[in-house]
């Protein structure tokens, strides 16, 4: 962007208003402390604003602004033109060089990828946020995996102090609580995380893993694959199929002997099963055993993957 599209000012600081693109940023009362004595060392970065004549929309310095008073002066440097994604890329720059918590890289990617979005439709927007950002098109997904479960923990019964400690977890961690789909043991997954921070990537996934199986029992087959590669879960799978198969094996075994014991015992007293009840239920029992031939068959016939 050229020199010429910018300007600097000295103006109040009620004539500043929050971004409406950017998402907020967490505040900080150290700073606060240092510009409440020392004053606004860095100019806010603006644009004018588009709802509210003789204002302007803060690109960057959000924390300096939240530390001012509503009549403390500061300076400004006004850039013009700037659309809501040249928004994102002003901010990406002191965005990589500060220190951020993982909860507010998560709201910051997912909330420029929305804007691509908009900007540009739904394909390809990841990808263009990644290569602005110089990041990877997996580690936008990872951040905007952990974007949503914050979300979904905002409308949750997880307390605030839960909330703000969750916020500085590692993206390992964040990302792997925030495949849990169940949301009651992901709020309690959250909570043990939170009180227990500095829990490995294998005791986090114990602690999924049992609360998964506490909240339903029924999800003990994805729970078994729960962190296993995918040549282990082939295996798994593999082994479930010979399991059912000789089980299948077995029953049709049994079932095969009470055929061949029906049948001695109708030629040696015909009299007493050739009669229209015996004859309905044998006549079900044929149909069955058809039925279960051909869902035999429909497997045999299933094309390979």
């Amino acid at each position: 962007m050229s020199e010429k599209t910018r300007k600097y000012a000295i103006v109040e600081a009620s004539k500043l208003h929050l971004s409406k693109v950017l998402p907020l940023r967490e505040y900080n009362e150290e700073l606060k402390k240092i510009i409440r004595s020392e004053g606004i060392q860095q100019p806010i970065i603006v644009r004018p604003s588009t709802w509210k004549a003789d204002e302007y929309e803060i690109i960057d310095g959000h924390l300096r602004y939240c530390a001012a008073t509503e009549n403390h002066l500061v300076s400004i440097e006004i850039r013009e033109g700037v659309d809501d994604l040249e928004v994102f890329r002003i901010s990406e720059a002191t965005f990589t060089r500060k220190g951020r918590t993982t909860y507010e890289r998560a709201m910051h990617y997912t909330t420029w990828v929305r804007a691509m979005k908009a900007a540009y439709g739904e394909e390809g927007a990841q990808a263009r946020v990644a290569k602005a950002a110089h990041l990877s098109e997996a580690d936008i997904s990872y951040y905007i995996s952990i974007g949503e479960m914050f979300q979904r923990l905002m409308t949750s019964s997880v307390s605030v102090p839960v909330f703000k400690a969750l916020k500085s977890q590692p993206v390992n961690k964040l990302y792997e609580i925030s495949k849990i789909e169940k949301g009651e043991v992901l709020t309690v997954v959250a909570g043990r995380l939170a009180n227990s921070p500095e829990m490995t990537m294998k005791q986090l996934r114990s602690v999924i893993l049992s609360e998964i199986e506490a909240a339903d029992p029924l999800h003990q087959i994805a729970e078994e694959e729960y962190g296993k590669t995918e040549a282990e879960i082939e295996a798994s799978k593999t082994n479930a199929l010979k399991e059912a198969t000789q089980q299948l094996e077995d029953t049709l075994e049994l079932t095969r002997k009470t055929v061949a014991v029906l049948k001695s015992n109708v030629h040696s007293n015909a009299r007493s099963y050739l009669n229209p009840e015996a004859l309905k239920r044998i006549e079900k029992m044929i149909n069955a055993l058809r039925r279960i031939g051909k869902e035999a068959e429909s497997i045999a016939n299933i094309p390979p993957a």
